[in-house]
């Protein structure tokens, strides 16, 4: 049995230097051996994992598991949830009772395996989901930007770290391109109100927690927080794009500013070879800056947009 979640493909924008305002360019193995006839039910989601999309959906191997709720879907009929050694996803049998993020569930199912544009994981169906009560997330495993953007923890409670390049929000959710030292991803936080917005966010450096996941599966969809308290600001910003911290042409070329590191230069355009690409010169001193794309704006009211476009 297969579960398909289908998206249209968000076009990915491209993050490169811009020339007013500068970015200065495991889970535990589980192994669990299955045999013919078997029948007692899988215990642990890293049991799961290790099957594999196909086995899991082949075998349909019964499972009892225990776990966090980590990410819920909008409605209401499947959600993800973790354990000590990793996270899986779950469809809700008919006419139960949907758990919130942050509740302890109890499990009784089979795997089978979920398609995400062409992409398969092993999956839960549920027969029997119980509600436990509230209990702590997990301690998140610690990823990068470009793992995250790769999908290599699908379903997995994960925390990246990265400078935000620009965000917009449309309430309840916040959504921040976040860049680390080779690429960029974006990531989702739920629960935000505009009146509720960091200041200073604009080369902030972030550490946000959450389920590695997107239905769009590209980096401009890559992991959901479910609340506020995910995203911490470890790095204030700029509440304006032109406060970002000045630095010179020369600099860079020289590598004395660190990756990722918003800045702000100053130059003479000496040519424009099309759209997007310029080069600047300042002294002696020159170099190529690629201007970032904004966001994809919407007609739908209501949406805040910050961007370097």
């Amino acid at each position: 049995m297969t579960h398909r979640f289908s998206a249209p493909l968000s076009k990915s924008p491209l993050l490169f230097a811009v020339a007013m305002s500068v970015l200065v360019g495991a889970w535990p193995s589980v192994a669990q051996d299955i045999r013919p006839g078997e029948t007692s039910p899988l215990t642990t989601i890293g049991a799961v994992r290790e099957l594999g999309a196909d086995k899991a959906d082949t075998l349909a191997l019964p499972v009892n598991l225990k776990g966090v709720v980590t990410f819920v879907n909008s409605k209401g009929t499947d959600f993800k949830f973790n354990d000590a050694t990793g996270g899986v996803g779950a469809s809700l049998p008919k006419g139960t009772p949907c758990p919130e993020e942050g509740d302890e569930v109890e499990v009784i199912g089979h795997t089978n395996q979920l398609t995400v544009q062409d992409h398969l994981y092993p999956h839960i169906v549920g027969e029997e989901v119980r509600i436990l009560g509230k209990t702590a997330f997990p301690t998140p495993a610690a990823t990068s930007v470009a793992a995250i953007g790769a999908f290599k923890h699908y379903d997995q409670w994960v925390s990246v770290e990265g400078v935000v390049t620009m965000w917009t929000i449309k309430e309840p959710k916040l959504s921040l391109m976040i860049t680390g030292p080779d690429t960029w991803a974006v990531v989702h936080v739920r629960g935000f109100k505009e009146t509720d917005l960091p200041r200073k966010l604009h080369g902030a450096r972030v550490r946000v927690t959450g389920v590695n996941m997107g239905i769009s599966h590209t980096a401009a969809d890559a992991i959901m927080a479910p609340t506020p308290a995910q995203l911490e600001i470890l790095e204030h910003g700029a509440e304006n794009i032109f406060e970002a911290t000045e630095s010179t042409v020369s600099k860079i070329l020289a590598k004395e500013e660190p990756l990722a590191a918003r800045r702000r230069i100053r130059g003479i355009v000496t040519t424009r070879a099309d759209e997007t690409t310029l080069y600047i010169r300042d002294g002696e001193d020159a170099l190529c800056a690629e201007l970032m794309f904004g966001w994809m704006k919407s007609t739908t009211p209501g949406i805040i947009y910050a961007d370097a476009g």
